[in-house]
């Protein structure tokens, strides 16, 4: 039992409670390395923000592996507040109390202060990730201006050095945020924003492996590359003068970023070795292989980055038309290698001894990925494994993000297919704003 301290947030057995859980069942999902968890007396240690918190994570995460075992395909951001357990007045209460706190520190911030509240941005950034968890867009999309605010406040370009891990996170929310907003929509600040992340992105010290998004770094440069083209592109459609000032880069170098990216040798980086794993005692006949993992989690967001990048490129279709797509064989190779590589790491999720969690780092591909499936209106296996895999996800990872993915992709293919008519030319043609119009998150 925890020893209890007098301004403890809860009684040490509800204290217990939360910091087992965490620990048997939250934690081996947050990193794909092995870490120790929460321990009892690095518990007394936390801020009190940070207690708040990780009962937020605890109960949310109970509350939502409820709520789905008693529904399916419905809107469960809409009945979380509304329905009655023990475990969601835990987590409102807790909520609560954390946005208090935030509130009051925020309020007596001063500019006299010598450098960034690491604690504070941590557990706004942190906060955010508990929106994302319930699914709640409109909170954390408020948040997230919030963060930016701070970062304006206290100069962003310190904000790395100072806040590695809780920065590098926040970083990642914001680009994949904007992969799936419409452009429209994106503050005038996001293309500066993501000017500075391109600087951020080589230089931050975080270990990839040990975060929920362990993406490559010359992929993640693609992913922030494209959006920031995308962006350019609709300022100067709208004839807005901002947009004159940054060049605009060819898709085409993008694209080729993302091609020369090598998934083989970034693994054997990651793992510094490239022989199999040894078979477990009894398990001679198997050999595991963790490199092959890492592949394929990388090659699922080098393909996913290329497919974004020329599926939400609007001068693609103006400029070649509605009969073809200049960009096809890079499209063709990009969707069918993420399947693939999708697949596979689902199969090592059932069949491995070792059960490798990379499945439970790719999100975001799977979802682009249902997008190309869904546009193009073939491979309805694909997208019908794309979603029961997603809605497994949920389940296990106990967020709601990943069951609305699966009821957003499925809601696509039906708009798609049922009003696709007797005109096959449009099976090419993506609306990347239209299908993203009401700003969902997808990552985690």
């Amino acid at each position: 039992m925890v020893p209890q301290r007098d301004d403890d947030i809860a009684p040490a057995a509800k204290v217990s409670e939360v910091v087992s859980y965490y620990n048997a069942v939250i934690s081996p999902d947050v990193s794909l390395e092995p870490h120790s968890g929460l321990s009892m007396s690095s518990w007394l240690m936390l801020p009190h923000l940070h207690r708040h918190l990780y009962f937020c994570m605890v109960s949310g995460h109970k509350s939502i592996r409820t709520l789905l075992s008693s529904f399916t395909y419905v809107d469960l951001a809409e009945q979380l507040p509304s329905k009655s357990s023990p475990e969601l007045a835990v987590l409102f209460h807790h909520q609560t109390c954390a946005i208090h706190m935030l509130q009051r520190c925020v309020a007596e911030l001063s500019r006299s202060q010598t450098g960034p509240d690491t604690d504070l941005f941590e557990g706004i950034v942190w906060f955010i990730c508990l929106c994302i968890q319930q699914s709640a867009y409109r909170s954390w999309a408020s948040h997230l201006q919030g963060a930016k605010a701070l970062l304006r406040f206290w100069g962003r370009r310190t904000l790395h050095d100072t806040c590695g891990f809780p920065y590098y996170a926040f970083m990642m929310i914001d680009i994949y945020r904007a992969t799936t907003s419409p452009a429209t929509s994106i503050t005038d600040d996001t293309i500066k924003q993501h000017e500075l992340y391109l600087q951020h992105i080589d230089v931050i010290n975080v270990d990839a492996r040990h975060t929920l998004t362990p993406v490559p770094s010359q992929i993640l440069v693609a992913a922030v590359a494209t959006t920031i083209r995308r962006l350019l592109l609709t300022a100067l459609e709208e004839s807005q003068p901002s947009a004159g000032a940054c060049s605009l880069q060819p898709l085409r170098d993008i694209i080729r970023l993302a091609k020369t990216f090598c998934p083989r040798s970034w693994s054997e980086n990651v793992l510094q070795l490239d022989n199999p794993t040894p078979a477990q005692p009894g398990r001679e006949s198997e050999t595991t292989t963790p490199l092959d993992d890492w592949i394929a989690l990388s090659q699922c967001y080098q393909s996913a980055t290329i497919l974004y990048a020329v599926l939400s490129d609007k001068s693609c279709y103006a400029q070649y038309g509605m009969n073809g797509h200049y960009y096809d064989k890079e499209r063709l190779e990009a969707s069918e290698t993420l399947m693939r590589a999708i697949r596979y790491l689902f199969q090592r999720r059932k069949c491995s001894f070792e059960r490798p969690g990379h499945y439970k780092m790719i999100i975001w591909p799977m979802v682009v990925a249902g997008v190309e499936i869904a546009s193009v209106g073939n491979a309805t296996e694909d997208l019908q494994f794309l979603c029961a895999s997603l809605g497994n996800l949920a389940m296990e990872l106990g967020a709601l993000a990943m069951h609305h993915a699966a009821v957003f992709l499925q809601n696509l293919w039906e708009a798609r297919n049922g009003n696709r008519g007797s005109n096959e030319a449009d099976k090419s043609l993506v609306d990347w704003d239209w299908i993203f119009r009401e700003n969902p998150i997808f990552l985690m």
